[in-house]
C-alpha cells in the first residue's frame, strides 16, 4: 500500500503545482471467467473457458485533473497504472448509476471497466491479444 500511495503522489505532482486528484473506487480481488486462446505457453488442456481470478490484486479508479486512470496491482504484486502503461483511458459514460471506461493499450489489448456506484461493484471485460498468453476475460470485484 505504501508503494501505491507514493505512486499516486507522483501522479498528482504536475510541472506547475499539485494536480486535483479524486478516488472514484477502490476495489479488491477479481474473480470470473476467462477464455485462453491456443498458444505455445499454455497446455492444450487449458485452452478454452475456465474460472479465473486475481486473488491478490486490487484496482483503484482515480480522476486526476478531470482525467480518469486505473491503478492496479496484479497477481505478482506489481502496481502500475493504465496511463503509465501507455493506454488511452476514455470515459464512455458517467452518470449517477454507472461509470464506464474504455482502456485501449498499444497493440491489441482493450479493457472495459464498469463501476456500478450503488452496489460498489467493478466489472472488467478484457481482450488481450498481445503478450505471452492471449485471453479474453470477464471478472468482477467488490469495492468500497
Amino acid at each position: 500500500m505504501k508503494r501505491l500511495l507514493i505512486f499516486i503522489g507522483l501522479l498528482t505532482i504536475g510541472e506547475v503545482g499539485i494536480a486535483k486528484a479524486e478516488t472514484i473506487a477502490q476495489c479488491g480481488a477479481m474473480k470470473g471467467y476467462a477464455y485462453y486462446y491456443p498458444n505455445p505457453f499454455i497446455k492444450e488442456k487449458d485452452y478454452g473457458f475456465g474460472e479465473d481470478g486475481i486473488s491478490s490484486g486490487s484496482f483503484l479508479i482515480v480522476l486526476i485533473d478531470q482525467k480518469y486512470d486505473v491503478i492496479y496491482t496484479d497477481a505478482t504484486g506489481v502496481t502500475s497504472s493504465s496511463k503509465a502503461d501507455g493506454a488511452h483511458v476514455i470515459p464512455i459514460g458517467d452518470n449517477p448509476e454507472f461509470l464506464v471506461l474504455f482502456i485501449g493499450y498499444p497493440g491489441a489489448t482493450g479493457e472495459i471497466y464498469s463501476f456500478h456506484k450503488a452496489s460498489k461493484t467493478l466489472t472488467m471485460l478484457q481482450h488481450k491479444f498481445t503478450g505471452l498468453i492471449p485471453s479474453s476475460k470477464l471478472m468482477v470485484a467488490n469495492c468500497w
